[in-house]
């Protein structure tokens, strides 16, 4: 774990943010927005399954046979996109609060933080992952408890979403308000 923070304490840097932050939105909007897109086309308008918390196997049922023979497969080509997708996202969370975490306090106070994404957001994203790669090998039978495993951890995944923004947000207001009194 040290040697983790370490690492990305050293590369935070506001090059290392900005290209990161770029590589990501690249990626998100020209390949990953562009499969979940031409997903909905090919299933007329569905979602897909990781954009639902909260689901019970009876709702999930329903919208995978919503997906048709060609949506359930052509989700299996959207999975593999989302393999780098909680990869990036993760990293980007990581190195932003490690530049913050450098800024506000030297990188020793609280450097572990910078790793949590990886341990919030990458890993309930992939746990998100693998329930629905299970669910749709599993249609057309019983859906019941993967559903609801996979949807508690869609639930997680956005709540780290959330916590890691507050983090951002709440490091980047300690360092706007030091600067703004060292002035």
């Amino acid at each position: 774990m040290k040697r983790i923070s370490d690492f990305l304490l050293k590369i935070a840097t506001l090059k290392t943010v900005i290209i990161t932050i770029i590589i990501t939105a690249m990626y998100t909007i020209f390949v990953f927005n562009k499969l979940i897109a031409k997903f909905g086309q090919v299933t007329e308008g569905a979602k897909v399954l990781d954009t639902y918390v909260g689901l019970n196997g009876d709702e999930a049922y329903k919208i995978i046979s919503s997906y048709g023979d060609k949506g359930i497969k052509y989700y299996n080509i959207v999975q593999l996109g989302d393999v780098i997708f909680p990869i990036l996202v993760g990293f980007t969370f990581c190195i932003i609060i490690a530049s913050l975490i450098k800024k506000v306090f030297n990188g020793e106070k609280f450097k572990y933080l910078c790793i949590l994404p990886f341990f919030t957001v990458t890993l309930f994203d992939y746990l998100e992952n693998i329930g629905v790669f299970i669910m749709l090998r599993r249609f057309p039978s019983s859906l019941n408890g993967i559903t609801e495993v996979t949807s508690f951890f869609s639930a997680l995944k956005f709540l780290s979403y959330g916590v890691n923004l507050i983090i951002i947000v709440v490091l980047l207001l300690i360092y706007l308000k030091r600067v703004k009194f060292n002035r």
